[in-house]
């Protein structure tokens, strides 16, 4: 029996509800990654691999910081507010949408977020209340350069001589085993972890056996 299959959800629990779809979002990023990575596409397992930190900040953060699940769901008012302003002010770009969308609607939801003080919540501040600021700090900003493509993330695509003249054009494969994905094995533990605190899996045990397992490449 896997993890989730242990997991008991209700309707009225927002909170295990929010968990259980942040962890299934968890396994299958892993999963992408070891995919990937058996193919040679290296680059791109380092995308998925900040990608999956953005999934597990939060489900960290339900174990670590208290009121965190009902001021993460509010964020979307925000996510909203700041989607209507784009759609508003660019009606060639949303021209099929944005006669659905009125300055009327815009200004109710303002006035809303303004009355209950709802709040955006960035990655980094995400990242502080899960306790994970020096995943932040290190791995997550290492990584957005392959997302956001940077002169210095295209460097891996060539290669140099001592002199450092390129000599020729690096497409691949680049092969790695699963175990020097340390980031992403990390973020794979964590979420183990946090689910089996917020349902009371009781399954320390078992966790600790597969960290080892897949620590040491077994």
């Amino acid at each position: 029996m896997t993890m989730k299959d242990r997991v008991k959800i209700y309707p009225d629990n927002i909170k295990g509800i929010l968990a259980a779809t942040l962890f299934i979002k968890v396994t299958n990023c892993f999963q992408a990654i070891v995919l990937l990575s058996k193919k040679g596409l290296g680059i791109e397992c380092a995308i998925l691999t900040r990608a999956l930190l953005e999934v597990t900040f939060p489900l960290k953060a339900i174990v670590e910081s208290e009121n965190f699940v009902e001021e993460f769901i509010l964020t979307e008012n925000w996510k909203r507010f700041k989607l209507m302003n784009v759609i508003l002010n660019d009606k060639k770009s949303f021209s099929t949408i944005h006669s659905q969308i009125s300055v009327e609607q815009k200004k109710e939801l303002e006035e809303e977020i303004e009355r209950n003080g709802y709040k955006d919540m960035s990655t980094e501040e995400i990242a502080r209340r899960a306790n994970m600021q020096t995943f932040y700090q290190t791995a997550y900003r290492n990584l957005s350069e392959d997302v956001h493509t940077t002169v210095r993330s295209l460097e891996a695509y060539v290669v140099t001589d001592e002199q450092g003249n390129i000599t020729m054009f690096e497409n691949g494969p680049q092969i790695f085993e699963l175990k020097k994905h340390k980031t992403a094995i990390m973020c794979l533990l964590i979420a183990m972890d946090s689910l089996n605190d917020i349902f009371e899996l009781k399954l320390d045990n078992n966790i600790k056996q597969f960290e080892e397992f897949i620590l040491n490449g077994s």
